[in-house]
């Protein structure tokens, strides 16, 4: 129990012994030094399945709602940089991460005070660790040990029947897919359930926090379609997990896909830089790997903003997105930015795959939508990758590495 000065005689008077005295121990001190001290101090007593980055938001302000969770599984809690620049905090990070069991977790977030998210789970996938990446997640100690009601089963709303092959015509093929996982968008704002809309699931909640995941299949429309995500089997990316690791990382998230009744997964890669100031394309490598250990996936998604990785194997598609709807674009310059793509792509058909930020509510993406015109068609994500699959009007294009 950690407490304030002020409390001593109340905690002395309860019959409580002191443990250890910080006060003034760390003053002045940098953070590599606090946490190498640490370190030595307590790492060994640690558990090598959970490491807290207790990161977010910095100087006064900590919202550690992942802490419960981190205390009840013996966890290291640290906020150290993985920016390679900050070279002390980086060496310890890379400790903490080297003692790390492959497929381990790390939860809470990164400092954004000290580095860049792409740093963070940089350097966790380059270890082969799961990213859990919520600093504010609440009560997951609770959270992790309640059931799912009883009878309850994971089922998704598919709309490919068995055996059935969607043939496309001569239009532009518009499948919307809300990002940044279930619970932080727009899923209690208007409009949820009037179009076809595509969501990513934190597949780690089916053990971490199942009741959660229960509200949001329980709640689901027709016209919400979940997908596996991100990069593996929690946050990761797939270009920087060591090779040795990889089939097993796409093994575990083929798992909780099964268990989650999903048949398409998402990949994000910004190991390399976003995709301006770097690519976030994935390479032929990367897909073998998840075409052969995911047999049940009718296809793959890729990227955040716009994307070049395309694919088609047995009728099963790798589709990068070609349009980033921002939360401030307004609608009207995304009708013609979303006019202009089909002006450029004239083949039919073409399939625009488009990533909603989620601050976006699905009312303004109808708005938008509505105003395409009779050429395009807004269909379900299944839907549009069974029809990408079987007449891929894209170029394949994949890193060669």
């Amino acid at each position: 129990m950690v407490v304030s000065e002020e409390m001593i005689p109340m905690v002395e008077r309860a019959g409580l012994r002191p443990v250890a005295d910080f006060r003034g121990k760390f003053t002045g001190k940098k953070d590599a030094e606090i946490y190498r001290w640490a370190i030595d101090q307590y790492w060994d007593r640690c558990s090598r399945d959970f490491v807290v980055w207790l990161g977010g938001e910095s100087g006064k302000i900590m919202k550690p709602g992942v802490a419960d969770f981190g205390m009840l599984k013996g966890a290291f809690f640290t906020d150290l940089s993985t920016k390679p620049d900050d070279t002390e905090e980086y060496t310890l990070a890379r400790k903490i991460f080297g003692d790390m069991k492959p497929l381990s977790l790390v939860m809470g977030w990164h400092s954004y005070a000290k580095d860049k998210e792409r740093d963070h789970v940089k350097l966790a996938s380059s270890f082969g660790l799961r990213v859990e990446g919520l600093h504010t997640l609440p009560n997951m100690s609770f959270c992790s040990q309640t059931a799912l009601s009883p009878g309850f089963t994971f089922t998704n709303n598919h709309h490919l029947t068995p055996g059935a092959k969607p043939v496309p015509g001569k239009k532009v093929y518009i499948a919307a897919i809300e990002t940044d996982c279930l619970g932080i968008g727009s899923w209690l704002k208007p409009g949820r359930g009037d179009i076809p809309y595509a969501w990513e699931v934190t597949m780690n909640w089916v053990w971490l926090a199942p009741t959660m995941l229960e509200y949001f299949y329980g709640m689901a429309t027709p016209n919400d379609y979940f997908i596996g995500s991100l990069g593996g089997p929690g946050y990761m990316y797939p270009k920087a997990i060591p090779p040795a690791i990889l089939p097993q990382v796409v093994e575990k998230a083929h798992d909780l896909m099964k268990q989650l009744d999903l048949n398409v997964f998402e990949i994000m890669d910004y190991s390399e830089g976003a995709t301006v100031e770097g690519n976030s394309e994935v390479t032929r490598s990367v897909m073998d790997a998840f075409y052969q250990g995911m047999p049940d996936a009718i296809g793959f998604v890729n990227g955040y903003t716009a994307s070049y990785s395309f694919a088609s194997r047995n009728g099963r598609p790798l589709v990068s997105f070609d349009y980033y709807l921002s939360e401030t674009r307004p609608e009207a310059e995304a009708v013609a930015d979303l006019q202009e793509l089909a002006t450029l792509n004239s083949t039919r058909p073409y399939f625009l795959l488009m990533h909603v930020r989620q601050w976006t509510d699905i009312k303004r993406v109808k708005n938008i939508l509505d105003k395409l015109g009779p050429e395009f068609e807004v269909v379900p994500l299944d839907i549009f990758l069974a029809m990408a699959g079987a007449q891929p009007t894209f170029k394949e294009h994949l890193i060669e590495r």
